[in-house]
């Protein structure tokens, strides 16, 4: 059907349709609308004749609609009613428009415009300002600003963006330190048991585990032997055993090192060196193990000196090594000494002092060919002792510090060397031993062990445990210290912990056996946890700042280190007493650095001040270490001139500051003898 009217030639006069008009005029427009609507409805089609006319002479002009809309009695409408709208879920048609069926509920600080949810304006602007873009902006004149800064959101703000440095922040255009947070730190060695026996004071000098049967062996002042089958829960097996010498001494000796047969485990062997209390000598031990059936978990060591002991006259016996039959013992300025034993008694078979100095201790090479020597201050040596009855020298190097125990793991061979620490060699070609390394452990390394890639290391105020899978390039894994609680008249209990002394090692996988001068401990070694470790020098425990006068200041430094495996965060530093302070009281030290703690001492008085230094961080070991601060202290110390002081020495002679001393450096110290 066409409904593209044009025009319809009406044969009836017409007159305008609507108000105002006569009644007869509106009958004829409505006439004339139904004619056009028939016609539609018809799909008749203009005239062809453009000029087409009805009686009247009146022409009907169709209506032309815009998009969207349709002529409906005359008028454009919407097409959506002749055509409804169709709206989706939730909207109706309203004006040829979906909307919403429901009011639109918008959120707090929103509001409703045309058909959504848009942000009120909420910002408050003071006197002199109006909101423009959502900030608040100057009406009146610009605001000015003094030297080196600019307006900025109605305020003066530095002209250049400050730059502050690692530990501070900007504030009100200063940089200013920034309160520093401790880490969240799990040490890599756990302490599982602290075995106390009949002695709590044992001074033990050397610690073995033997893998077969997991019993911890201990020299001190006496042998005792442990079951560490658990390492939290070790049990004694047998404490208290001394040797009887022929000569007999003012204490009867335990013993200073000890190995066992590789053909019968139950016959063990000790030494002990020579001191003022204890005689030297070398001798042999037999047990039985005895076992109650109610409790055969609690067995215990029936042991038993085969005696005489060997003791020879001026040697001394030190570090000693059971291999293919033969005792080897290393017997310091006379060398190294070979015997065999019957069962009942030592048999020197030969030995060698040339190209040796103070030898303290040998391990025997896996191929039998060769034997290694720690020798002191001298250094290392190999021997060849392919003919156990004339052992030669190989070789001979220096490697620093004082060689005093020796390990072997195939060819490399892992020394405790004093102040040197642990040195690594090889000794692949005992003709031409090669340092691979030397790794600096802080105190004096004075025992050592190896197992399963790890070396552990005692040196006198901690014990340390390194990866060494590449020999040349140890890697710390981490490190513990045991300290004691030492008391002092008039200082209230509030000195610190003295060190514990530690002299033995032993190890076995992740488990460590400790041996101090008091008792063995156990722990647990995590390779895979990354901590901090505290370590401050020994004079911590005696800080002087010398004599002042009232009202005078005196400076002081203490050295914090971390010598652990990740960043130390000293975050509090102070002092109860106020005649102390400290000018850093936080800092951040990486791995391997340090900071000198910067002290102050204001003396209120001529008599001696002292007090404690509280150091907080998140060492996780001792997250509180205290040392002591000391002022106008009586007697010799700090910038304290030395007065007349005489002495006996040794030798016999008589020694005097005056005589000998004066105008020399002069070094003091104590030696005890054990």
């Amino acid at each position: 059907m066409n409904t593209n009217l044009r025009s319809v030639t009406a044969g009836v006069a017409t007159a305008p349709a609507g108000r105002g008009h006569p009644p007869s005029q509106r009958i004829l427009s409505a006439v004339v609308t139904a004619v056009s609507i028939l016609c539609v409805s018809a799909g008749c089609t203009s005239s062809d004749d453009d000029n087409n006319s009805n009686d009247a002479g009146t022409t009907i002009v169709s209506l032309e609609c815009g998009t969207g809309t349709k002529e409906v009695n005359g008028q454009c409408v919407p097409s959506s009613t002749i055509v409804p709208l169709i709206c989706g879920e939730g909207a109706v048609e309203k004006d040829g428009k979906c909307v919403p069926s429901h009011p639109l509920v918008c959120g707090e600080g929103s509001e409703e415009v045309d058909g959504a949810c848009v942000p009120i304006s909420t910002i408050a602007c003071g006197e002199g300002t109006a909101e423009v873009d959502g900030k608040c902006v100057s009406t009146t004149t610009p605001m000015e600003c003094g030297p080196g800064t600019i307006p900025q959101d109605g305020s003066c703000v530095p002209e250049n963006t400050l730059t502050c440095g690692e530990g501070t922040n900007e504030q009100d255009g200063a940089c200013l330190p920034v309160e520093l947070e401790p880490g969240q730190f799990t040490s890599p060695i756990v302490e599982l048991q602290k075995a106390i026996g009949l002695n709590s004071h044992m001074h033990i000098q050397e610690v073995r585990y033997r893998e077969s049967d997991a019993k911890l062996f201990v020299c001190s002042y006496e042998l005792a032997i442990l079951d560490a089958t658990n390492p939290a829960n070790m049990r004694w097996m047998a404490q208290d055993i001394v040797a009887e010498t022929p000569s007999g001494s003012p204490r009867d000796p335990g013993c200073h090192r000890l190995d066992w047969s590789d053909e019968d485990p139950d016959i063990w062997f000790t030494t002990h060196r020579k001191n003022i209390d204890f005689a030297t000598y070398l001798s042999a031990w037999d047990n039985n193990t005895t076992c109650d059936p109610a409790k055969p978990n609690e067995c215990k060591l029936d042991v038993k000196q085969i005696t005489p002991a060997l003791q020879e006259p001026g040697v001394s016996y030190e570090g000693l090594d059971y291999s293919n039959g033969y005792i080897y013992v290393a017997i310091h300025s006379d060398g190294l000494a070979i015997y065999t034993f019957d069962g009942a008694t030592f048999t020197r078979i030969g030995d060698i002092s040339d190209g040796l100095d103070n030898s303290w201790d040998v391990v025997v090479h896996e191929s039998g060919e060769f034997a290694v020597i720690a020798d002191g201050l001298a250094g290392i040596a190999t021997v060849d002792i392919t003919d156990p009855t004339a052992p030669t020298v190989l070789a001979h190097i220096p490697i620093g510090g004082q060689a005093e125990v020796v390990v072997l793991d195939g060819n490399t061979a892992y020394f405790a060397s004093g102040a040197a620490g642990l040195v690594i060699v090889d000794v692949s070609d005992p003709m031409e031993p090669k340092v691979l390394s030397t790794t600096d452990t802080p105190g004096t390394a004075v025992g050592i062990d190896y197992h399963s890639g790890k070396a552990f290391v005692a040196s006198w105020n901690d014990t340390w445990v390194f990866d060494v899978a590449d020999p040349t390039a140890p890697k710390l894994i981490g490190a513990t210290r045991q300290e004691i609680r030492q008391p002092y008249a008039g200082d209230a209990g509030l000195r610190p912990d003295k060190t514990a002394r530690t002299l033995g090692v032993a190890g076995f996988g992740d488990r460590m056996f400790v041996g101090n001068w008091w008792t063995p401990y156990s722990f647990h070694v995590y390779p895979q946890n990354k901590a901090p470790y505290l370590s401050l020098p020994e004079s911590y425990s005696n800080v002087g700042f010398g004599p002042a006068e009232v009202g005078a200041t005196k400076t002081a430094t203490l050295r914090a280190s971390n010598l652990g495996t990740a960043p130390l965060t000293i975050y509090k530093v102070w002092s109860p007493n106020p005649a102390f302070a400290v000018k850093t009281p936080d800092v951040r030290i990486e791995p391997g650095d340090y900071v000198d703690l910067e002290l102050t001492y204001t003396a209120t008085k001529t008599d001696k001040e002292e007090g404690p230094l509280y150091i907080l961080s998140d060492d996780p070991q001792r997250p509180k270490r205290t040392a002591w601060l000391v002022g106008n202290q009586p007697g010799l110390g700090v910038d304290v001139p030395m007065p007349e002081t005489t002495g006996d020495l040794v030798d016999g002679n008589s020694w005097s500051f005056t005589e000998d001393a004066l105008g020399k450096v002069t070094v003091l110290a104590y030696f005890a003898t054990f």
